[in-house]
């Protein structure tokens, strides 16, 4: 397995480049000592993603293939898992 692909769609603004729409989420880089296989199954379920949240989260609820989350002081963002690519 080479890569994984994640494309996400949310109520905010997208950018497009191309045919494709991605987001853009910056944050610290960090390096993990997992496999392929197991990054991608780890991102495949949503209700993972609360552990990946800031201190600040205030509200996080995964419904079906969407999780909605809200971070102090800021608005509710849902994103949607629109699909899965094992590579």
């Amino acid at each position: 397995m080479k890569a994984s692909l994640l494309h996400w769609r949310n109520g905010g603004e997208l950018q497009k480049i191309g045919m494709h729409k991605i987001m853009n989420i910056n944050g610290d880089k960090v390096r993990v000592h997992k496999s392929d296989r197991e990054i991608f199954e780890f991102l495949t379920s949503l209700e993972n993603f609360e552990q990946l949240m800031p201190e600040s989260i205030q509200k996080f609820l995964v419904e079906g293939e969407s999780f909605l989350f809200a971070l102090k002081g800021m608005p509710e963002i849902r994103l949607l898992l629109k699909e899965k690519v094992a590579c």
